[in-house]
């Protein structure tokens, strides 16, 4: 259809001379509004279509395949940035005419985005919108965008260029091409990994202690489980956290907070699961196998630091903080059930996002007394994004060496 991407460029720029935006170019709008999704993959990548959509209509070239580089000799060239009127947000349109450098495309527009925030330090992600437009949508350009828009949250949409009786116009690519590449949503509980930061009363050892004193202080421990699930959030990761008294009679600690992550390599395994034999695995596939294997990296990393530190500001006052119990979730849920009143729940990521859908769920079935923090709510979001029946397969229990 087009000789290279400068012919592309060519026709984009000619064909938007008279129209307001990309919105009237695009030959199947209705589709977004037919679409019917099946699971919440289908509906996260609809919303971001949707949304991207909408900033479409009234647009503002700023910049057409020049440099946006505020720093010599650096070059970042997109396609075209524009400014939407109607979002007030902007713009960033990459073209893919042949099917080589596609693998570049997550790549570039990364770069644009930070760049473009370097001119507007305030621009949030919502603000951002990624257009696409492509002749090809090889399966590595497919799974950078379901990455994208699953997992970091970012507003793309893929449009395709196509012949009609007027013209060369542009169709929103079927949403469910996108979710062909995708690596699977369905998690194990073996794929959580966290810990219980202990609160232990100072006064515990005092002769006439007593294990209720703390309980002035649990709007305290409750801010602090709310500035764990922030740090969470900013970080872009997928967990949640459980605030409860412990009535064991033999524990010193009186309260809790359990917390946990989705553990980043323990996803390694999910290679397995898209060959029939391991020798159909990548060098690299192999290298990150064998590299799981030899240092059983288990999900205790900096990044849950990070997430436990944040509330500690909000305990150290009344009371010493320690981590213990370092499981994961499905070993540790049966031991905090046990011997736990669950007080606060918190969580951020896919998890807050399935929390959300189900409060809605339980508000529509006339259930409005159920608190966005409710335990039990929190339970049920776990064991809906959980699936028993998924087979986990231990990395360190393969045979790498013969590979």
């Amino acid at each position: 259809m087009f000789k290279n991407e400068a012919k592309m460029q060519e026709w984009l720029v000619e064909a938007l001379k008279d129209l307001d935006g990309l919105n009237d170019l695009i030959s199947n709008s209705d589709y977004l509004y037919s679409y019917e999704p099946n699971s919440e993959e289908a509906s996260k990548v609809l919303s971001s279509f949707i949304k991207c959509s909408r900033s479409l209509n009234i647009l503002e070239l700023i910049s057409k395949d020049e440099n946006i580089s505020m720093k010599t000799p650096d070059s970042l060239r997109p396609d075209f940035l524009f400014y939407s009127a109607e979002s007030q947000g902007m713009v960033i349109v990459e073209l893919k005419n042949i099917r080589g450098p596609t693998r570049e495309v997550g790549t570039e527009l990364s770069a644009y985005s930070c760049e473009v925030r370097s001119y507007i330090p305030y621009l949030s992600e919502g603000d951002l919108f990624h257009v696409i437009v492509s002749n090809h949508w090889p399966t590595l350009l497919r799974h950078y965008i379901f990455h994208e828009i699953f997992w970091n949250q970012k507003n793309i949409i893929c449009l395709q260029p196509i012949n009609t009786d007027d013209g060369i116009r542009l169709k929103i690519i079927s949403i469910d091409l996108v979710l062909e590449a995708n690596v699977g949503f369905s998690i194990s509980e073996k794929h959580l990994a966290g810990y219980q930061l202990c609160l232990y009363d100072k006064h515990s050892y005092d002769r006439n202690a007593d294990k209720n004193r703390l309980d002035v202080h649990i709007e305290q421990m409750k801010t602090a489980i709310h500035v764990m699930s922030s740090e969470g959030h900013r970080q872009r990761s997928s967990g949640f956290a459980f605030l409860w008294k412990d009535y064991l009679e033999i524990s010193i600690a009186p309260y809790s907070i359990s917390i946990f992550n989705m553990a980043p390599f323990k996803s390694i395994e999910r290679f397995l699961h898209e060959v029939n034999s391991i020798n159909e695995l990548t060098n690299i596939q192999m290298r990150f196998l064998k590299l799981t294997q030899w240092h059983a990296p288990t999900g205790h990393g900096d990044a849950l630091q990070s997430i436990s530190d944040a509330g500690k500001p909000f305990l150290e006052k009344f009371c010493s903080p320690h981590l213990e119990g370092f499981h994961e979730w499905g070993d540790y849920k049966p031991m905090m059930l046990n011997r736990a009143k669950l007080l606060s729940f918190h969580c951020w990521g896919i998890f807050e996002e399935m929390r959300n859908i189900v409060l809605k769920q339980e508000y529509d079935a006339g259930n409005l007394d159920l608190r966005v923090d409710d335990p039990q709510l929190g339970l049920t979001v776990i064991n809906r994004i959980i699936d028993d029946e998924y087979e986990f397969i231990s990395v360190g229990d393969l045979d790498l060496e013969s590979v």
